[in-house]
């Protein structure tokens, strides 16, 4: 009788059209998590980018500036929003820091604080955070007990059905 090995068998299923765990995780993209709330589906979709790198005009998976991230996470739970951090800002309605839930838009002036300057766009988490993309981290959490607390600018509510 024949033995037969474990990695012949692989080699064998590999050969025959099989694929390896490794090569399927690396052609997997993000999927959006299902929740029975559109806006907890919303976020959790967005924390599955966690370490999408910035990059400057980028609107894709492979990099994203603050904008084009916003608009990518609520395009896959079926919202159209605009592209730009301007345009994001006259969606929606407005609602106080106090009234922030999951899945708002923080609105961020970072040039001089006078909260006039809107150039900065994240989406709100829970727990007093948001997430967003940073040129450092890339998309990443961040905690409005910090640097970011004095840069809010404005909060709106976008529906999410």
């Amino acid at each position: 009788m024949k033995k037969i090995t474990l990695s012949a068998l692989l080699v064998t299923g590999l050969a025959m059209g099989g694929t390896s765990a490794a090569s399927a995780a690396t052609t997997t993209k993000p999927a959006v998590p299902v929740h029975k709330d559109p806006s907890s589906q919303l976020v959790a979709y967005a924390k599955t980018l966690i370490g999408t790198p910035y990059k400057n005009g980028g609107t894709t998976v492979k990099g994203f500036d603050s904008s084009a991230f916003v608009q990518h996470v609520y395009k896959k739970v079926g919202v159209s929003l605009p592209r730009t951090t301007a345009d994001l800002y006259k969606q929606g309605t407005v609602v106080t820091l106090k009234q922030v839930k999951p899945g708002d838009l923080l609105f961020f002036d970072t040039i001089d604080n006078k909260k006039k300057d809107i150039n900065y766009v994240g989406i709100y988490v829970g727990e007093n955070k948001f997430i967003s993309v940073t040129t450092k981290k890339g998309v990443a959490v961040s905690s409005l007990d910090s640097y970011w607390n004095s840069k809010v600018a404005a909060v709106k509510h976008i529906g999410v059905k």
